[in-house]
């Protein structure tokens, strides 16, 4: 995936105060689950991004301008502001999120999960 991270930040509790304010909105925007979580649930949305939106409305348009450059949807992460673009595979990750940022003006890192996890012992 790659991680795409604006130049401005937005506060966690603003957000959350902001979607009870709303009401607990659910998100009308929905992208594609991909293998193999999409026999769990078909889409992916994220609660928490009209009411990040109406924190900072700059949102919108860095995603946007994010979806314009890759050609895909891109998934709000956590409680904003960090927007998320599934990929197809791992190849071409880096070069890819160096696109990306270049595209938009923002950093962008490249991720992956892992299939096992790392112990640190002290």
């Amino acid at each position: 995936m790659l991680v795409a991270m604006p130049p401005f930040r937005v506060e966690t509790t603003d957000v959350y105060r902001a979607w009870d304010e709303l009401g607990g909105p659910r998100s009308r925007r929905t992208i594609p689950s991909p293998a193999p979580i999409d026999a769990l649930t078909p889409a992916l949305a994220n609660d928490l991004e009209s009411a990040a939106e109406m924190v900072e409305p700059r949102l919108r348009p860095f995603r946007e301008r994010i979806e314009e450059a890759v050609g895909r949807q891109a998934l709000m992460a956590g409680s904003g502001s960090t927007y998320v673009v599934l990929a197809d595979g791992p190849h071409g990750l880096p070069e890819r999120a160096q696109e990306l940022g270049s595209a938009i003006g923002a950093p962008v890192v490249a991720a992956a999960t892992v299939s096992r996890a790392v112990r640190i012992e002290t």
